[in-house]
């Protein structure tokens, strides 16, 4: 397991965010779980968050999966992506746009980050993102 993001909101004000990169590791890894956990948080409107991943080594960012959106209420979600997908069509490159709720299959690179984008101060809360398979940790 690897935690790519665990930040308390309290203080985070309104601003798009992003983590450090990780790097996968294991050239041979295909599959890569994440899990977000949203802290009943208070103050703020919505966040929402993505996992990114690029594939020129961090120059470009690309939208793989868009979690729920998330408000006030505690929740966990959860996503799993693979870098083997039958008969995907190309996809538009998107970097903190994609829709809500989606997963871009097969979308699958070297380098690894969660973008968040929060609308209105939060006062209190948690956001993390942990992920698990094989070879993803910093560099």
């Amino acid at each position: 397991m690897t935690i790519l993001i665990n930040q308390n909101l309290a203080g985070v004000g309104a601003g798009t965010y992003t983590t450090p990169t990780l790097e996968l590791q294991d050239e041979l890894a295909d599959r890569l779980s994440f899990q977000l956990t949203f802290g009943a948080a208070g103050g703020g409107t919505s966040i929402d968050t993505y996992v990114q991943t690029s594939l020129d080594g961090g120059t470009t960012w690309a939208d793989a999966i868009h979690f729920p959106q998330n408000t006030t209420t505690a929740a966990r979600s959860v996503a799993g992506l693979s870098a083997v997908s039958s008969g995907a069509a190309p996809t538009a490159a998107t970097d903190g746009t994609q829709t809500v709720n989606t997963i871009n299959q097969g979308v699958f690179g070297q380098h690894w980050r969660v973008k968040y984008t929060v609308v209105g101060g939060y006062t209190s809360g948690s956001l993390r993102v942990d992920s698990a398979g094989v070879g993803l940790e910093t560099p």
